[in-house]
């Protein structure tokens, strides 16, 4: 888990929720191997409305997360028919990695300010099947109907900080 000002950043696994167990080099990392499945839990502890982005090795996740009183489990999220899936991100080591070599990798996570710009029609959103993320989508998928046709939304305001996670994938 790393903290900065009023945001925590941690890698869970999927099923439990538990946190991977943090090792310390200079920086806290997680040592992920092939097919572990998980999820980037976020939580704000500032009263302002904030949001954030999400990335994995530099890619974005490809969406932006707006962060309420409750932490939010980050994976491959998309919406359609009024329905929000959030599956998990499953690591694999990499194509044309050397299996047997331990890989270096970082989570890094942008916050900003919310800004609410007023509604708009809820449509569906689905992800861009060409991501070349280092997780591929999960088995494990967590579902939320939403209600009505209209949505809050938000857009990006003043940068407040940025914190980063490292991971180790290894075989």
């Amino acid at each position: 888990m790393v903290k900065e000002r009023d945001f925590t950043v941690e890698i869970v696994e999927a099923r439990s929720k538990r946190p991977f167990k943090e090792h310390n080099a200079d920086k806290p990392f997680v040592f992920l191997r092939n097919g572990d499945e998980y999820y980037i839990r976020i939580r704000s502890d500032t009263k302002k409305m904030t949001m954030c982005s999400v990335n994995i090795d530099g890619r974005s996740l490809g969406y932006t997360v707006k962060l309420g009183t409750r932490a939010s489990y980050c994976g491959h999220w998309s919406f359609k028919g009024g329905q929000s899936v959030n599956r998990s991100l499953k690591h694999y080591h990499g194509e044309g990695k050397n299996q047997d070599e331990y890989q270096p990798g970082w989570i890094d996570v942008h916050f900003y300010e919310a800004l609410s710009v007023g509604e708009e029609h809820r449509c569906d959103v689905l992800p861009d099947e060409g991501s070349d993320l280092i997780s591929s989508r999960g088995d494990l998928a967590l579902y939320k109907m939403k209600r009505g046709e209209q949505r809050a939304t938000f857009e990006k305001g003043e940068y407040l900080t940025s914190v980063s996670l490292g991971y180790c994938s290894g075989p």
